[in-house]
């Protein structure tokens, strides 16, 4: 039996990685904040699922004006012909964890433009900025479980 919890658990831990990655991995742009403990905040600009910039505000700024000047600033990252061509799995699941955060907060998320809407950079359907509840994750005991 405990050969197949630990299976199960390699398992559902790769699910879960590919379900909390593969938003980002298909997001053109997203820029997400994070309050800092001492006041300001954290922003990261996400374009592919590849970290394309960062910043950091004053306790007390307004970081609108720091948001626009990441926009400007951060990594052109053209889109890749599959997806995660353009990352690696280590540093998506790194964004993708910093933007599940309880404090993190959509600053802006792009999709496809128009005329590749409905279409997945394989042909599919595109993906939207979501993440699944009834995923992979919803399986916590077998996940959180000592191996």
């Amino acid at each position: 039996a405990g050969l197949w919890t630990q299976r199960l658990r390699a398992l559902l831990l790769g699910a879960r990685l590919a379900e909390q990655a593969r938003p980002l991995l298909t997001c053109p742009h997203l820029l997400a904040a994070r309050r800092r403990e001492h006041g300001g905040w954290e922003l990261v600009a996400v374009r592919w699922g590849r970290l394309a910039g960062s910043a950091v505000t004053a306790p007390g700024v307004d970081p609108r004006p720091t948001i626009a000047t990441l926009r400007a600033t951060a990594q052109v990252v053209d889109r890749p012909a599959r997806v995660g061509a353009e990352t690696s799995v280590e540093e998506t699941a790194l964004l993708a964890d910093w933007v599940l955060d309880a404090g993190a907060r959509l600053v802006e998320v792009e999709g496809l433009d128009d005329d590749a809407a409905g279409q997945s950079l394989e042909g599919g359907a595109a993906t939207a900025l979501s993440w699944p509840v009834g995923a992979a994750a919803r399986h916590r005991r077998v996940i959180d479980a000592e191996p």
